[in-house]
C-alpha cells in the first residue's frame, strides 16, 4: 500500500521528469529491493541465513565462487561491523574457517547480550524492591503533624 501511494505521489511531479523529492523514486530497483528487504541492509539477518544468501549468490556469480580468495573476501565484507571484526581479528585463511569463526562470533554476542539483559533485569527488580521497602518504612511512620483529640 505504502509503494503504491508513492508511486502515486511520484506521478504528481513538478515537470520536466522533477519529482517533489519528499519520497523515494518507486523506479530505482535498487531502492525498491531496500525497501522490500529491510532487515538485510540493517545488519539484522541471522549469520545462517546470511551464508545461505552467500553460498546461492556464489552459485550464480562463478568467479566468486570459484576463486578462494575472492570468495573469502566478499564473504567478511558482507558481515555485520561487529562480526566483521572478530572474523578479521582471526585472519582465516579459506572460506570455512571464516564461515566457522563468524558463527562463534554471533553465538558469542549472544551471549554476552543475553547476559547484559539478565544483569538489566536483576539491577531494576532490586530497584524496584529498594523503593516498595522505603515506601513500606515511610507508611508505618506516624504523622506527627496530625491534631489529637
Amino acid at each position: 500500500m505504502a509503494q503504491l501511494l508513492e508511486c502515486l505521489v511520484d506521478q504528481s511531479s513538478l515537470g520536466n521528469g522533477q519529482s517533489t523529492g519528499r519520497l523515494v523514486s518507486c523506479k530505482d530497483p535498487q531502492e525498491r529491493f531496500r525497501q522490500q528487504c529491510p532487515q538485510e541492509f540493517s545488519g539484522g539477518m541471522p549469520v545462517l541465513d546470511y551464508i545461505l544468501k552467500f553460498e546461492r549468490g556464489c552459485y550464480f556469480v562463478p568467479l566468486t565462487g570459484r576463486d578462494v580468495e575472492e570468495k573469502l573476501r566478499h564473504f567478511v565484507d558482507g558481515l555485520r561491523p561487529t562480526l566483521k571484526h572478530d572474523v578479521r581479528l582471526a585472519e582465516p585463511t579459506d572460506y570455512r574457517a571464516a564461515v566457522n569463526k563468524d558463527q562463534r562470533s554471533e553465538q558469542d554476542w549472544k551471549e554476552t547480550d543475553e547476559e547484559r539483559q539478565s544483569k538489566r533485569w536483576k539491577e531494576i527488580d532490586e530497584e524496584r524492591q529498594a523503593f516498595q521497602n522505603k515506601d513500606r518504612r515511610q507508611s508505618k511512620r506516624p504523622n506527627n503533624n496530625q491534631q489529637m483529640s
